[in-house]
């Protein structure tokens, strides 16, 4: 189970509306969800810093850092991610063959489905371990984003209690030269 193929989750998202989801360890509890390995959704929401602003988040990997909805930029960027993703899965397990089942947005912007994928649509691209993709039936190569990761990330911004001489203070948590 990978987070990088969810649906972007910008404000007008069912996920920005509040359809959130469960945790994995909601549904790793489910008897129907056992067969799952769900230890890459919890190494997810640690290396994305989910529950960096409150931890009421923790394990809540929707949310794919600490704020609650995705930039459009954001979720680009988490397309070009997931394709680099496959592509590295093909480098450790010779001849893979992967279905990957995901929502229509990732589809879109991932792989250039366009227009919007129906229900149950499917494509077949072979990955490469850079994240290029080739349509398999077209022979065309999918245009993916040259979006370099950005120079910081900010984890958390959460207001403090006290004021400081009568000014309201936030704690920021940041990484640089990601």
């Amino acid at each position: 189970v990978q987070p990088l193929c969810a649906e972007q989750t910008f404000l007008h998202s069912h996920v920005g509306r509040g359809n959130r989801g469960s945790t994995a360890d909601e549904l790793a509890n489910l008897p129907e969800f056992s067969i799952f390995d769900w230890s890459e959704v919890e190494t997810y929401c640690e290396q994305r810093h989910v529950a960096a602003a409150d931890p009421e988040k923790a394990g809540k990997w929707w949310h794919h850092g600490p704020h609650s909805e995705e930039t459009e930029l954001a979720f680009r960027r988490r397309a070009v991610r997931l394709k680099k993703w496959l592509g590295q899965l093909a480098l450790q397990r010779a001849q893979l063959k992967l279905l990957l089942v995901s929502h229509g947005g990732i589809m879109q912007t991932a792989f250039g489905y366009h227009p919007n994928p129906p229900n149950c649509g499917f494509r077949v691209y072979d990955v490469e371990p850079g994240g290029s993709a080739q349509h398999v039936a077209t022979g065309n190569w999918v245009v993916t984003d040259s979006l370099a990761e950005p120079a910081f990330a900010v984890h958390a911004v959460v207001r403090q209690p006290q004021k400081v001489s009568g000014q309201i203070c936030y704690r920021l948590e940041l990484a640089v030269g990601l």
